[in-house]
């Protein structure tokens, strides 16, 4: 690893596959926002493919909260419906991360 501030390289080992966590340790909450008529179909359609994924979807208006979302799954749904629907999320690691 290389540190800027100090110009320097580090060694360090990577922890070995098996070991490796597969899901993401982000986790957060997911906005959808429809800012047309003709875009509340998407929301739908989020909503559903939400729920398919094991989230429960709160409809708030023309918005979409969906609690609870990984990184992984974030990232897949903002590629797939950020065309149609104004996409936020706010994610945050459990426990948070320290700096030493």
């Amino acid at each position: 690893m290389y540190d800027c501030q100090t110009d320097n390289y580090t060694d360090f080992d990577a922890p070995a596959p098996t070991t490796l966590r597969t899901a993401s340790c982000l986790n957060g909450v997911l906005h959808a926002h429809s800012l047309h008529p003709d875009t509340h179909g998407a929301l739908a359609s989020l909503a559903a493919h939400a729920a398919v994924l094991g989230y429960i979807p709160r409809h708030k208006g023309t918005s979409l909260l969906i609690a609870g979302v990984s990184l992984d799954d974030a990232l897949a749904i903002n590629s797939r419906f950020a065309a149609q629907l104004v996409i936020s999320c706010e994610l945050r690691q459990d426990p948070p991360a320290r700096h030493r």
